[in-house]
């Protein structure tokens, strides 16, 4: 799924070689996924420990941030699959000048029954200018089974955590919405990577994993 992810940007304009966050004990499985389909990414960053989306998404914002700041980052898990791959051209060419406006553009699609295992994205207004794009009025991080039965019949949508955003926008964010310690082990999770020698690592990833114990926001994350 990590090769379909990667195939599946093929011919969206602008688009640059990826950057791929895994776990560091995944490195030569990943190298090996992306050689096997001739894509070289522009780095691949390892984290010594893993903690899902929201801290992978930090580093990946942090890397992009120091290099070209005003970049769109385009947050894509490799779990997803995505069949009518011209559609999800066409939501990404939407989703560019939102993003580049300052808009954080999260996609959604329509849930074929009621799911408790995934958030829900209830649609606002509709934004002017933007044919398909709407605010969102609310998020419903996984439902109960009763509350996803009256989610589905009001035919809202389920997040599918594909986003885009600025890049310096999203560090912003995380810092903003109580998640500074995500923009903070996301610089210690670089520095791990830029500087990775025998003598730190272990120091390295010691001090994330106590960081990591210590933050509650992290878990269920």
């Amino acid at each position: 799924m990590l090769q379909d992810t990667v195939v599946r940007l093929q011919g969206v304009q602008g688009a640059r070689a990826p950057i791929i966050v895994s776990n560091a004990e995944h490195r030569f499985l990943v190298a090996e996924q992306l050689r096997e389909i001739g894509v070289k990414p522009e780095v691949q960053i390892l984290e010594p420990v893993g903690r899902n989306t929201a801290p992978a998404v930090a580093v990946a914002a942090l890397y992009v941030q120091s290099r070209q700041p005003d970049a769109c980052l385009f947050v894509l898990p490799s779990d997803h699959l995505i069949q009518d791959v011209p559609a999800f051209h066409a939501a990404i060419a939407t989703a560019l000048p939102l993003a580049a406006g300052g808009s954080l553009v999260t996609f959604g699609i329509t849930p074929r029954g009621p799911v408790t295992g995934y958030g829900y994205l209830e649609r606002g207004e509709p934004i002017s200018g933007s044919k398909g794009s709407f605010q969102v009025a609310r998020f419903v991080e996984k439902p109960d089974p009763e509350t996803a039965l009256q989610l589905h019949q009001k035919l809202i949508d389920l997040g599918e955590a594909n986003d885009v955003r600025v890049a310096e926008e999203i560090v912003a964010e995380l810092a903003r919405d109580g998640g500074a310690t995500i923009a903070h082990a996301g610089k210690i999770v670089l520095d791990w990577h830029k500087r990775r020698v025998a003598e730190r690592e272990p120091k390295t990833r010691e001090h994330l994993r106590r960081l990591l114990a210590a933050e509650p926001f992290w878990r269920g994350r």
